[in-house]
């Protein structure tokens, strides 16, 4: 029921947010500070999906069901991927038309990095529930960064956060049923 009401605010902020897009891109990048502009630059850079991919690792050593864990951050992080490259090609969206403090190639929708970042929460959740109420935090600040730094629109970030933790659950739903059809086998 908690993620139905996490859905419906989601999709209620993305909605909103195609209306008043510029006006927030605009917002960011008139009020840049220098302090600011480094650290949501280092967090850009420590949020790739190499990182990311390096950090399941890492989290992956303590853990009994290491496999397991293993197994369900990748397919997600997969699977986000390459949802996020077909929709990047798809939709063409051009980023917003102001200073960007990062370089990106890409189109703008959706962020691909909202969707790394959302698309192992609930796997982490899962496995480590006192440490995905940080990563969601990170998350939020990953979604800000991206506005901030000129190179995303809102709607661009809530739909990656969205489609991020959508992708999550549905690959721990896909391995609840695998591995629960597996052992009846």
């Amino acid at each position: 029921m908690r993620r139905t009401y996490f859905y419906l605010i989601s999709f209620s902020l993305l909605i909103i947010s195609f209306f008043i897009d510029e006006l927030i891109v605009d917002f960011f990048v008139t009020h840049r500070v220098t302090y600011l502009n480094e650290f949501f630059i280092l967090l850009t850079n420590l949020t790739t999906i190499y990182v990311i991919f390096t950090l399941t690792l890492l989290l992956a050593i303590p853990l009994k069901k290491r496999k397991e864990w293993i197994l369900q951050s990748w397919m997600s992080l997969f699977v986000a991927l390459l949802v996020v490259g077909i929709l990047k090609w798809v939709i063409g969206r051009e980023r917003p038309d102001v200073e960007h403090l990062v370089e990106n190639n890409s189109n703008s929708f959706p962020s691909g990095h909202s969707i790394t970042v959302f698309s192992i929460f609930p796997v982490l959740e899962k496995y480590f529930l006192n440490i995905s109420t940080y990563w969601f935090i990170i998350g939020i600040l990953v979604m800000i960064s991206r506005i901030y730094l000129g190179v995303h629109y809102p709607s661009d970030v809530i739909s990656g956060m969205i489609l991020g933790i959508f992708v999550g659950d549905v690959v721990l739903h896909f391995f609840k049923k695998y591995f629960l059809l597996r052992r009846k086998l």
